[in-house]
């Protein structure tokens, strides 16, 4: 498993957000990492997105099909 931004960046940048928004320059953010995960086997997309939303109840769970190289 792999946190991406790495957990200093993360923190480096939510730093920089909240100083924007004392600063007035915002007025709202959006955080968010990812975490890159590897497996040996196949991995069931609809399970783990069901799993993750039944623990996350006050969240949005989503995927994004990024395999042809566009980002969103």
């Amino acid at each position: 498993m792999e946190a991406v931004p790495a957990p200093t960046a993360y923190v480096e940048g939510v730093n920089k957000a909240l100083g924007r928004l004392r600063s007035g320059e915002l007025d709202k953010i959006v955080l968010a990492r990812t975490l890159r995960l590897t497996s040996p086997q196949p991995i069931n997309l609809q399970q783990l997105l069901h799993n993750l939303s039944i623990h996350n109840t006050h969240g949005y769970t989503f995927a994004v099909d990024l395999t042809n190289g566009q980002s969103v």
